[in-house]
């Protein structure tokens, strides 16, 4: 269950809108860090981790040669993906400068 919830996460995470100001100034995370990215990339990022994910599964339940093999390839896609997301928002924060505008 934990390992499928890890793989829908990018998925979800993606803003559908922009969120209205209602009046007031946008506020920023905290040292004007925010994750970016599109819907198709989180949406192939969410097909390949329930992918590996599902692979696991087929190996597991059917006693497969693979098991161990695809439970570290989803274990470490998994936890190498937030790692990822964090590395791009400090980038994109360096190249905006640290107001976060461009």
């Amino acid at each position: 269950m934990a390992f499928v919830a890890l793989a829908l996460w990018p998925a979800l995470a993606v803003r559908r809108q922009p969120v209205p100001a209602l009046g007031r100034e946008q506020r920023r995370p905290p040292g004007g860090c925010a994750v970016r990215g599109s819907a198709r990339g989180a949406a192939v990022t969410a097909a390949v981790l329930l992918g590996l994910v599902g692979w696991f599964g087929v190996e597991f339940f059917t006693d497969g040669s693979w098991i161990g093999l695809t439970e570290r390839l989803a274990a470490a896609a998994e936890a190498g993906v937030p790692l990822a997301a964090v590395l791009t928002a400090l980038a994109g924060e360096r190249r905006s400068g640290p107001s976060g505008l461009r």
